[in-house]
């Protein structure tokens, strides 16, 4: 680990004693922006903070998926792996979004790659927590379906778009979508994000 991410880890660690679900940045966010007090104690007390340095994987296609990731801050791309080896970009995760939820009931691999793109920190959730969670939390379910219902919609319109946009216009089309989850906040018209000319 290079000292510039042991000195964020280090400031990370400092921060994560006085640091709790209930008052995390990212939940309003997040599918736990509802939830009681109760299970937001039981996920703080079970879940490890950890740090990902770009270009680290948070999770890979094909293995066991025992862990749900809830992004704390940083960027991660969501992608698949063709047959010819290549990365399909499905989606760019930020502050409040899950990794590792859609596969909570029925799976028990990752079917995607999770890989950061610029330091992050994400809290871990043992899938068996976060499962309890969801029996005995009355808007945290409901929560769910909302965000996975919105990943459906945008998944559907990306389909279309693949089907019926021109190069050009998928090019514009990706540079809004960068825009859309990456501009600074300052300025509200800068891109702050590093990909390789295949991303």
């Amino acid at each position: 680990m290079t000292e510039k991410a042991l000195n964020v880890v280090e400031k990370a660690s400092r921060n994560e004693i006085i640091s709790a679900c209930s008052i995390c940045p990212a939940r309003d966010n997040s599918v736990l922006r509802n939830s009681s007090e109760s299970i937001l104690d039981i996920i703080s007390s079970s879940r490890k903070k950890m740090f990902f340095a770009k270009g680290e994987l948070l999770a890979q296609e094909d293995d066991s998926s025992q862990k749900i990731y809830c992004i704390s801050t940083g960027k991660i791309k969501i992608y698949k792996t063709d047959s010819n080896g290549n990365e399909v970009i499905i989606r760019f995760a930020t502050a409040g979004d899950i990794i590792g939820g859609e596969m909570l009931m029925s799976k028990s691999i990752y079917d995607i790659s999770a890989m950061a793109v610029a330091d992050s920190f994400a809290c871990c959730i043992d899938s068996e927590v976060y499962r309890n969670a969801i029996k005995s939390e009355g808007e945290l379910p409901m929560e769910l379906l909302k965000y996975y219902e919105g990943e459906l919609h945008r998944a559907k319109i990306k389909i279309l778009k693949l089907a019926r946009l021109k190069v050009n216009e998928k090019v514009a089309d990706a540079l809004l979508t960068l825009y859309e989850t990456f501009r600074m906040n300052d300025d509200n018209s800068t891109i702050r994000i590093t990909l390789s000319r295949q991303d």
